[in-house]
């Protein structure tokens, strides 16, 4: 396949692949409404994958720091996951001062889910998942750098889309295999707050 072919599969195939992941998340936050960890989980992922999207014309037109902001959200979901029992204690405050009132809807959820916290599988794998992006973006980024000195180096610029593809395939998976599990009613089994 030419380069210019390899472009094109990429950004025809890209919207579909994307239109079909949303789909499975908002089924997966529909599915599992009623499992309040599952749907934090669900919820705080795709808010930060939103912020992301809507963020994404302008990251490209930054160039090279593409990479990095990629990263930077990338990252926040790994924060998420990691400090989430802290970001749902903080959340679950009621006196944050003057933008209180933007928070208060979230305080009552974020208590519960605050007060029924485990860390189950398809968050690690998250975890995982999400480093790897980092580096791959971070790798991108260094080739970048490199290609701009002169070396001819095209490695991970093949590999960026169908790899970035994979992270997004799997983590739509995680999110998935979480909300089926409380759509089943066996969110006692993988959320279950040690004494």
């Amino acid at each position: 396949m030419s380069l210019q072919g390899y472009l094109e599969f990429w950004r025809v195939l890209n919207p579909y692949l994307l239109s079909a992941s949303w789909a499975f998340i908002f089924v997966s936050f529909l599915i599992c409404y009623r499992c309040i960890n599952i749907r934090w989980f669900v919820g705080s992922i795709a808010v930060i994958q939103m912020l992301g999207i809507l963020l994404t014309p302008w990251m490209k037109a930054q160039g090279i720091m593409y990479y990095f902001y990629i990263s930077v959200f990338d990252l926040l979901i790994i924060i998420s996951i990691i400090f989430r029992p802290n970001i749902c204690l903080y959340l679950s405050r009621t006196d944050h001062g003057m933008f209180g009132f933007l928070l208060r809807p979230f305080a009552n959820l974020a208590k519960a889910a605050h007060q029924t916290y485990n860390m189950i599988g398809q968050e690690m794998l998250l975890v995982v998942v999400y480093a790897f992006s980092i580096l791959l973006n971070m790798l991108s980024f260094i080739e970048k750098i490199a290609r701009n000195e002169g070396i001819n180096s095209m490695l991970i610029w093949y590999s960026f889309a169908p790899m970035k593809l994979l992270t997004w395939v799997v983590s739509v998976l995680a999110i998935t295999t979480a909300a089926m599990y409380a759509y089943k009613g066996m969110e006692e089994e993988i959320y279950t707050k040690k004494d």
